[in-house]
């Protein structure tokens, strides 16, 4: 479930909910070099085992954030599991880049199978990879194509 926390209070909130035998995620992200920050500043994730009005009046969490009146809104575990997927070796989580290029910019590959073909970007995908449409044997096909390998046409 989803709790939101008092401002800057995040590790006081997770040790009097730990105290009360629950778990929590804090996922933090590397600002830059020497800032970090939460991922989602102000809110927790909390494992529950199907109670949760005691963390209501847990010190530190402002409201549990609700489905309907009667029940908390509840993450899958899969959601929570790809947010820490994404985590590097220090616990940060790793955000996608931004993307170079816009919808419909032409671009170049520059190394590679298609190297020195132009097509049209189409946007990220999920796995660090870039969809590009080529004109490929006569049709239009979308190939995905490492970041590393595009460049402004």
């Amino acid at each position: 479930m989803v709790a939101r926390v008092k401002w800057q209070r995040e590790l006081w909130a997770a040790a009097n909910i730990e105290r009360q035998g629950f778990t929590y995620y804090l996922p933090r992200i590397r600002v830059n070099p020497t800032t970090e920050a939460y991922l989602f500043s102000g809110y927790m994730f909390i494992g529950t085992d199907g109670r949760w009005r005691c963390l209501t009046g847990t010190f530190g969490i402002l409201s549990v954030i609700m489905r309907n009146p009667l029940q908390p809104a509840l993450m899958r575990p899969e959601e929570i599991e790809a947010i820490q997927a994404r985590e590097d070796v220090r616990g940060f989580v790793v955000l996608p880049k931004k993307p170079r290029f816009r919808s419909g910019d032409l671009v170049r590959v520059s190394t590679g199978v298609f190297s020195g073909r132009v097509g049209i970007y189409q946007g990220c995908s999920s796995c660090e990879r870039e969809r590009i449409l080529l004109d490929y044997l006569g049709n239009h096909t979308e190939v995905l194509i490492a970041r590393e390998q595009l460049v402004a046409a």
